[in-house]
């Protein structure tokens, strides 16, 4: 995992998701996968997992980097939680998360680099 930079440089793009939509359309595509209503937004979790991907991550376990720094990235999900999060990701979810982010993005110009690979 990186170290501060890295993670201050990966957390610059964060407040674009939330200005797009694509927070919340992470977090309308992951709901018909909870069942209670407490706890971690699953969408927001993915939004975690991926700024801790780019910073390096290589395990569940990194996400501790980010857990460790509350000022700057808040409330983190616990291991068990974003091992939940993501077992719940069939097939019908990531349809639902790939539909969801090709939306936000063709409504924001520009911000096709937000994804990363080909879906």
């Amino acid at each position: 995992m990186g170290m501060v930079w890295p993670i201050t440089q990966g957390r610059v793009c964060l407040p674009i998701w939330p200005t797009v939509g694509l927070t919340g359309a992470l977090s309308a595509a992951m709901a018909p996968t909870k069942q209670r209503h407490r706890g971690h937004d699953r969408g927001e979790v993915l939004c975690d997992l991926a700024v801790a991907i780019a910073d390096g991550a290589e395990t569940i376990s990194d996400l501790a980097v980010l857990r460790d720094q509350p000022d700057l990235f808040g409330p983190v999900a616990s291991h068990p939680t974003t091992w939940r999060s993501l077992a719940a990701i069939d097939g019908e979810a990531l349809a639902r998360i790939k539909a969801a982010l090709v939306r936000r993005l063709e409504r924001t110009p520009g911000r096709q680099a937000l994804i990363l690979g080909s879906m």
